[in-house]
């Protein structure tokens, strides 16, 4: 006997239809089980509070559908927040708090409430923080891009956005923008700020007193650059023309601290040497000084990095980092050559996506399931020493998962897919029911 036709129901039937030469065909009905896979959580913030922000495609939170889908607030200690008003949202892919606002950026159109139902705000929202309003939409803020926002950062004065864009609040602003949010108009475009690279751009990063952006660019403000460039953030945006680094394929992923910037992406050589996946510079000012010492040797592609002390957080695809085992996260000295720390062990099981420091303790989301063999899916507060999660944060966001193939087998039948459990019993991509 073979398969001929399968029929699976998320949560309500599986109809399975067999035959074979020679014997008649049978068609019966069993309950289906309910399947579920990790996230993934793709950014993650916290307050001054230790409020904890999650952001990505998940429609639960341990079980829970009645709000945050999409968007969460949780607690310092890992509960879900009662002051937040966002059901669901779709598509968001970057989170920044200044200030009394949380300000969040993604491909979405439209975001439904708990208090005023389905509220149009494409690609670019802010959230209050505190105060009456707290957990609600800033209703009196519309900056109306009209295309998706990946990336957000402050000066603390002005946030800087990047994406897909070709105008703001009418203004045209291709892919790169300034809007004012403190004092003034809090939405306004600056009118005179206007970099216009000519690709796509992937990454910002402030550090004083320039403005550093990445990607496929190979024009910005106004000079040729490979991928990487200096802005200021006063005046036209005009590029640093002595600050011109060589790279030679894009840079996706920025951070800055101790007089460096730290950048990652698919690269191979820096300024003419071998150097792949990883590099820093100095934000000094003059032309661009690559630090040739530096050099913890990723095997694969950086995708995060978080800054924090005499140490530097890294996540990717990578296996191997400094010449030791260390797959998808790993902490190395900003000192000599980048060693690894031999202490921080997450062992995350899936990728990361995104990372945050809140009082000692790491942040992280992303499309793992476990940490250190503790189970957490989509996000962990880690020891930022060790990488062990804390079990009073960990918890599971979860979306529906897929099932591609089924077989009987006597007495039930093997399924696989993409899942992390049935049933509510940990089963990871395939199971016998």
């Amino acid at each position: 006997m073979h398969l001929r036709k399968c029929l699976l129901r998320l949560g309500l039937t599986l109809l399975f239809i067999c035959g074979g030469a020679g014997l008649a065909r049978a068609q019966f009905v069993v309950p289906g089980p309910e399947m579920r896979r990790a996230g993934p959580v793709s950014a993650v913030e916290s307050d001054a509070a230790g409020n904890i922000y999650l952001a990505g495609n998940f429609d639960e939170f341990n079980g829970d559908r009645s709000s945050g889908r999409g968007l969460l607030k949780l607690t310092p200690t890992g509960g879900k927040h009662l002051k937040w008003d966002m059901l669901s949202i779709d598509g968001v892919s970057d989170l920044l708090i200044h200030g009394n606002f949380l300000y969040v950026a993604g491909s979405f159109g439209n975001v439904r409430t708990l208090s005023a139902g389905t509220i149009s705000r494409p690609y670019l929202l802010r959230v209050f923080l505190t105060g009456i309003n707290e957990g609600k939409i800033d209703t009196s803020w519309v900056p109306a891009p009209n295309a998706s926002v990946t990336a957000l950062e402050t000066d603390g004065t002005s946030l800087f956005i990047a994406g897909g864009f070709t105008t703001v609040n009418a203004v045209n602003r291709f892919r790169l923008a300034k809007i004012l949010i403190s004092g003034g108009d809090p939405d306004e475009v600056d009118g005179n700020w206007n970099p216009a690279p000519n690709n796509r751009v992937t990454a910002l990063e402030y550090a004083a007193p320039s403005l550093y952006v990445s990607g496929e660019v190979s024009v910005l403000g106004g000079v040729v650059d490979s991928y990487l460039g200096r802005l200021s953030v006063t005046g036209t945006g005009a590029a640093d023309a002595s600050w011109k680094p060589s790279v030679n394929r894009p840079v996706t992923v920025l951070e800055s601290g101790g007089g460096h910037l730290y950048f990652g992406g698919d690269f191979t050589m820096v300024e003419g040497a071998a150097r792949r996946y990883l590099g820093r510079y100095s934000t000094a000012a003059g032309a661009a000084a690559i630090d040739a010492i530096w050099k913890p040797a990723p095997d694969a592609e950086v995708s995060r990095m978080l800054h924090v002390g005499s140490s530097i957080y890294l996540a990717g695809s990578f296996s191997n980092v400094a010449g030791v085992p260390r797959r998808y996260m790993a902490k190395v000295s900003v000192s000599g050559t980048g060693a690894a720390d031999p202490s921080f062990l997450p062992e995350p099981n899936g990728s990361i996506r995104d990372l945050k420091w809140i009082s000692g303790q790491l942040l992280a989301g992303g499309g793992f399931h476990t940490t250190s063999g503790a189970e957490s899916s989509g996000f962990a507060l880690m020891d930022g020493a060790t990488g062990a999660s804390l079990a009073g944060i960990a918890g599971s966001v979860t979306t529906a998962g897929t099932i591609n193939a089924m077989e009987p087998v006597p007495g039930g039948m093997i399924i696989g897919g993409q899942f992390d459990s049935v049933g509510g019993v940990h089963r990871t991509n395939i199971a016998r029911i």
